[in-house]
């Protein structure tokens, strides 16, 4: 099962809005009517859009921006939502309107996935790299890499966090982690790596959160079809953004394993860490140097562990 909306369009915009549908991997139009708004008095045509990714809310947003630089009086396109909401193409951040469609329509997710409904991603196939903290970076650290250690694993560094997916709220960036649900991910980066549950949240469609609170039960909001979008986790510099992609997580993930993230970790965290990876016979990877080890997690992200007396070893100076 697809995501369906309605797009109204001008007339002068339809034959390019149809190139833009027509041209994404996993959208297709289903039917157009003449009018809109209901209105056939209403100039314009209104659009019946099936989606699987809901990646062409992208490329729309892409397309529309480019009509308004070069015809800055061009009349608007607006999404219209079974529930009757509106959204102007122009007016909304494309992820607001991703959002407000799978809140629009969440027994899509509860359906029975079928091969070719799912998005894939593609990324750089990523090596550990030896040395991932330099003196300065150990120093000053990302921006939060003074905050309180949370658990018994004790992460004294992490790589740049925009080497990899972020995602900035307050000034704060975090790594950006899409998985089909929360409570998996929340549980296993608490036991592997001390991440405590901050916050859980949704998109309010305007640009901005609303924040449920780190106590609010996923579990049972799940059976309701109403569970929230986003998980916020963090252990001292490691703040993860976990958000909930559901049909749209891709199928291709393990074929192309996004780039390894690096944690630099106190020997006793080092060991604990390892130890919990072996146990749940995850897939390891680079486990011949002593002080350095790699694994795959079940979500499809690759980690690059080094424990503090392997980087000592490698920056003595540091």
């Amino acid at each position: 099962m697809a995501y369906r909306f309605l797009l109204e369009v001008p007339d002068a915009l339809y034959a390019q809005a149809n190139v833009v549908i027509s041209h994404a991997p996993d959208a297709g139009i289903v039917d157009v009517h003449e009018g809109i708004g209901g209105d056939f008095d209403n100039p314009g045509k209104t659009i019946t859009v099936s989606a699987h990714s809901l990646d062409i809310v992208h490329r729309l947003k892409s397309w529309y921006a480019d009509v308004l630089f070069n015809q800055p009086d061009a009349a608007p396109v607006n999404y219209l939502l079974t529930n009757g909401i509106r959204m102007g193409v122009a007016a909304y951040d494309p992820d607001d309107v991703v959002a407000a469609i799978r809140r629009d329509q969440p027994w899509v997710e509860r359906s029975i996935p079928k091969i070719g409904e799912h998005a894939t991603r593609t990324a750089p196939q990523g090596v550990l790299q030896p040395a991932m903290a330099s003196a300065a970076v150990r120093s000053t650290g990302p921006t939060t890499s003074h905050a309180p250690q949370l658990a018994s694993i004790n992460i004294l560094a992490t790589d740049e966090p925009r080497d990899h997916p972020v995602m900035d709220i307050e000034d704060v960036s975090m790594l950006h982690l899409g998985v089909i649900d929360l409570a998996r991910p929340e549980r296993a980066y608490a036991e592997i790596f001390g991440a405590a549950l901050v916050d859980r949240a949704d998109r309010d469609g305007k640009g901005g959160w609303i924040w449920h609170g780190a106590d609010y039960d996923d579990e049972q909001e799940a059976q309701l079809g109403t569970e929230p979008d986003f998980a916020f986790v963090q252990n001292g510099p490691l703040v993860i953004a976990l958000e909930r992609m559901g049909r749209a997580y891709p199928l291709d993930v393990f074929a192309h394993p996004p780039a390894p993230i690096r944690l630099m970790v106190d020997d006793p965290s080092f060991h604990a860490i390892r130890g919990e990876v072996l146990g749940r016979n995850w897939n390891v990877m680079d486990d011949s140097t002593a002080g350095v080890f790699g694994f795959r997690d079940p979500f499809g992200y690759t980690w690059a562990i080094h424990s503090e007396s392997f980087e000592k070893d490698v920056l003595p100076n540091a």
